[in-house]
């Protein structure tokens, strides 16, 4: 499968949020990451979301789906999702 970003985006990422696309790509072709359905199916029905751990907590990645490719929309850090999935993230269940 292939990721693509926006080139801008990512450095809006690196600036304000200390994280960019390519840490996230590198977890994912570490295969440390896992895959949700996007909590708002109707709003968002191409749309997954990509956990991946970074420094120790994890960051949620919406992405859109294609045929052939996965577009990374926006990285955040989740507490919800650092409560339910860090363990899990880390290799530890």
């Amino acid at each position: 499968m292939k990721y693509e970003y926006d080139k801008i985006k990512n450095e809006f990422l690196k600036t304000e949020r200390n994280v960019c696309s390519e840490e996230i790509l590198d977890e994912i072709q570490k295969g440390k990451f896992l895959i949700l359905d996007h909590p708002d199916k109707n709003k968002y029905p191409d749309q997954i979301i990509i956990l991946v751990l970074i420094n120790d907590y994890v960051y949620a990645v919406p992405s859109k789906v294609h045929e052939y490719k996965i577009v990374l929309t926006t990285v955040y850090q989740s507490r919800k999702f650092n409560k339910l999935y860090a363990d899990k993230l880390r290799g530890e269940l």
